[in-house]
C-alpha cells in the first residue's frame, strides 16, 4: 500500500504510524505548479525517482510545501495513524492521499 503525505505551511509536519513501520521511498519539495496530482502520475508512471533503499520509519518530517511517499504491508488491522502535535496539524495541514 502506498501513501502520499503532503506538508502545508511554512515547517515540517511530523507524521507517525502506530503498529508499522513504513518505507519512506520519496521525499522532496513541490516544484512551481506541481501539486500531489503530479507525484501520483509521477509514482504510477515509474518516473518519480524512488530510493534504491528506502529507509524504515515509524516517524518522518513530511517537507513544508512539499510531500513524502511511503509504502507499507497492511497486515496489522486497527487505528494506527496519528498526528504528532494536534496544533501543528491545525496550523500546518497534512494531506494523505491513499494510492
Amino acid at each position: 500500500m502506498f501513501f502520499i503525505l503532503t506538508g502545508g505551511g511554512g515547517i515540517n509536519h511530523p507524521f507517525h504510524m502506530h503498529g508499522y513501520y513504513f518505507n519512506v521511498i520519496a521525499m522532496g519539495k513541490f516544484k512551481n505548479g506541481q501539486n500531489e496530482d503530479h507525484i501520483i502520475e509521477d509514482l504510477s508512471r515509474g518516473t518519480l525517482k524512488i530510493s534504491k533503499s528506502p529507509a524504515f520509519k515509524d516517524t518522518i518530517a513530511v517537507p513544508a510545501s512539499g510531500y513524502s511517499v511511503i509504502r507499507i504491508l497492511a497486515d496489522n488491522p486497527g487505528k494506527h495513524i496519528d498526528c504528532q502535535n494536534y496544533i501543528i496539524c491545525y496550523v500546518t495541514p497534512c494531506s494523505l492521499y491513499y494510492i
